[in-house]
């Protein structure tokens, strides 16, 4: 059944308790904090057919991920199903995905500002998806969200472990950490991100490509998503800077101020970046990113 047939508990319901029918149409953009998650997370909002959630909620993540664990154990799910809920599973579901919604959104089912959304973009009526960010996932989380969501695709970017080392170690949500633990956190996202990598329903992307053909790269993503072009979330990315850790010159394009940039690992210790060739190394070679000071 399609998030458009509601079942006739759910057309009982006072209209202010039901998810909006574009709720079972979920995309989430994953990858490491400094990627460029954010970025392009607000970018697919500039679509006309793709409402993004306002932040990252960590909760989304961790339901999902326990919803997996449950269905991947067939024989203590099956018990637990039927000896433990009180209720059919099917509404089980359908709180959990509820419970996701509302992570994403607010509560009650995300009305104040999904109407606050109406209100600015007037087309409210045309949204086919909604969008999402948590970061890294892991298997069972990718299990939980694709038993729970209908139509539910994943967007996963990447950056070179250079860029984005260097840019953890500027920007306050991980500044606090060590060079090494830094690298560590790079090198093990690219590991666990190999499952949702290679998922058919997954599309890559590259940062290098968000910041120089975005449009080329928007004509990819919305042909996954089955979705028609639109020209606004490249125009976006070429015109805005996400959580930046340097100053914005506002009169030179996006592109070009990440490409005046001097090498991140200039600015590194002998030490920092033996560091980063024995714990990046490897990650670096799996996504065809170079090291030049190997």
């Amino acid at each position: 059944m399609s998030a458009a047939e509601p079942t006739k508990a759910a057309e009982e319901r006072p209209p202010h308790s039901q998810l909006p029918g574009f709720a079972e149409n979920l995309i989430l953009v994953v990858g490491i904090g400094r990627s460029g998650t954010t970025a392009l997370h607000k970018a697919l909002g500039h679509h006309p057919a793709i409402i993004d959630a306002p932040s990252e909620a960590p909760l989304e993540r961790a339901i999902a991920a326990g919803h997996g664990r449950m269905i991947t154990r067939p024989d203590k799910f099956t018990t637990y199903v039927k000896k433990q809920t009180k209720v059919p599973w099917d509404h089980v579901r359908r709180t959990y995905r509820q419970l996701i919604f509302e992570a994403a959104f607010g509560a009650p089912v995300g009305r104040p500002l999904l109407d606050r959304r109406a209100a600015d973009r007037n087309d409210l009526d045309s949204a086919h998806r909604w969008a999402a960010k948590v970061g890294g996932i892991s298997n069972k989380g990718l299990l939980g969200f694709g038993d729970l969501f209908a139509d539910f695709r994943t967007i996963y970017i990447h950056r070179s472990g250079i860029d984005t080392v260097a840019s953890r170690t500027k920007f306050h949500g991980f500044s606090s950490n060590s060079f090494r633990a830094n690298c560590e956190t790079w090198a093990l996202t690219v590991k666990d991100m190999r499952t949702c990598e290679n998922n058919s329903d997954t599309t890559v992307v590259r940062h290098a490509d968000l910041l120089s053909r975005p449009e080329e790269m928007f004509e990819t993503v919305f042909a996954g998503l089955g979705l028609p072009s639109d020209p606004a979330p490249a125009a976006h990315c070429r015109s805005s800077v996400t959580h930046p850790t340097q100053a914005i010159d506002e009169s030179t394009s996006v592109e070009a101020q990440f490409n005046a940039r001097d090498a991140a690992y200039e600015q590194w210790t002998d030490e920092e970046q033996q560091i980063f060739i024995e714990v990046c190394g490897p990650a670096m070679a799996t996504l065809g990113y170079a090291v030049p000071f190997a």
